[in-house]
């Protein structure tokens, strides 16, 4: 392939590419550019407020550690999606209660269930799912993992092998079954 810029007349140039010739092209000598403006610094301080929107990945790390603390919180400038709606449904089914209030959450994380077996259901929310293995670990229950099929499908077989290993330097034994390294079935804590 190959293209030639070429001065046709005064007023342009044309552009061939590979024999096709496209539009008319100003000659560059003949745009106008916007004058010059300075920028004076600013001399004096400011006051301004922002609220920028809130980041779904940051919002999920904050409540798995609101749900970890061993007080309530508030989070502020919440904002609500579907993979924070999954991690939320998780938490509760793991004994901590929320109240949300306009872009506030209210999390008390005193009911927190350490020794029941449960299922939870990140749906399709890679990373609810990868935040509650770890959260998992801590707990004496079996956790187990349902998910939708494209969850499912994911490889965490890193973050399996990690669990694994951290686990096995510990007198605690634990089991992490898994379907080929993508699906994640349960974490049984204490079953050496």
């Amino acid at each position: 392939m190959y293209s030639t810029l070429n001065r046709s007349n005064a007023d342009g140039f044309r552009l061939f590419c590979e024999n096709h010739v496209f539009t008319d092209f100003p000659d560059p000598d003949s745009l106008q550019f916007p004058s010059v403006q300075s920028v004076e610094p600013i001399r004096s301080p400011f006051a301004v407020s922002l609220r920028l929107p809130s980041s779904k990945s940051i919002t999920l790390r904050q409540l798995v550690v609101s749900a970890l603390a061993p007080e309530k919180s508030t989070l502020i400038g919440f904002d609500r999606s579907d993979d924070v709606d999954a991690m939320i449904d998780c938490l509760r089914r793991l004994g901590i209660e929320f109240r949300i209030a306009d872009a506030s959450c209210h999390v008390d994380p005193t009911g927190f269930n350490l020794k029941e077996d449960i299922e939870l259901d990140p749906r399709m929310s890679g990373l609810t799912l990868r935040l509650l293995l770890a959260v998992a670990v801590l707990r004496s229950g079996t956790t187990s993992f349902n998910g939708s099929d494209s969850l499912k499908a994911r490889p965490n077989s890193d973050l399996l092998d990690a669990i694994r290993t951290a686990w096995l330097h510990r007198a605690i034994g634990i089991r992490v079954p898994s379907n080929n390294h993508t699906r994640t079935s349960s974490i049984t804590q204490g079953c050496g």
